[in-house]
């Protein structure tokens, strides 16, 4: 084998063409919107921070990760993620035994923090509640008003939105 040479440039582009492949079928069009296309972007810097630390380059490549990571960190995504949405409702119920505690059920099954609920008005037939909380902002809101209406005792819901 003294006669064999090896040209590190060929895995570098074969694994170029390689990504391009994934990297093209992760995206796709659908009724003029595009989607996976930030999938493709993250294949190609994964992939060339790869071949970086495998020629050696390891001060490229953590050069290259910190500088992603510090990226992300910044998003925006990120920080909607962390962010906390107020949460008004007016919810109007049948006046049963249980259904204070119904309601506050449903909403801390529904990840609603910080929850305050106040009667507002009370009569034999019907109880009318105001419910006050947090959510994640990447919970639905309408979720959590769908997730309240299958109760039969609950008769309307009025939703007031947050601030963001």
């Amino acid at each position: 084998f003294s006669n064999v040479s090896y040209d590190p440039s060929r895995i570098a582009s074969l694994t170029v063409t390689g990504i391009s492949f994934i990297g093209a079928g992760t995206i796709m069009v659908h009724k003029e919107q595009i989607s996976g296309l930030t999938t493709a972007a993250g294949l190609w810097a994964t992939s060339a921070i790869g071949i970086a630390i495998g020629v050696g380059l390891y001060w490229v490549g953590i050069v290259a990760v910190l500088l992603l990571v510090q990226r992300f960190l910044r998003e925006e995504t990120v920080l909607n993620l962390l962010r906390k949405v107020s949460i008004s409702l007016l919810i109007e119920a049948r006046n049963t035994p249980h259904i204070l505690e119904t309601i506050q059920s449903e909403l801390e099954k529904n990840e609603v923090h910080q929850l305050s609920i106040k009667i507002i008005s009370v009569s034999d037939d019907h109880v009318l509640f105001s419910c006050d909380g947090e959510i994640a902002s990447r919970i639905d809101e309408n979720q959590i008003i769908m997730n309240l209406r299958k109760y039969p005792d609950i008769k309307r819901i009025t939703y007031s939105p947050g601030s963001k």
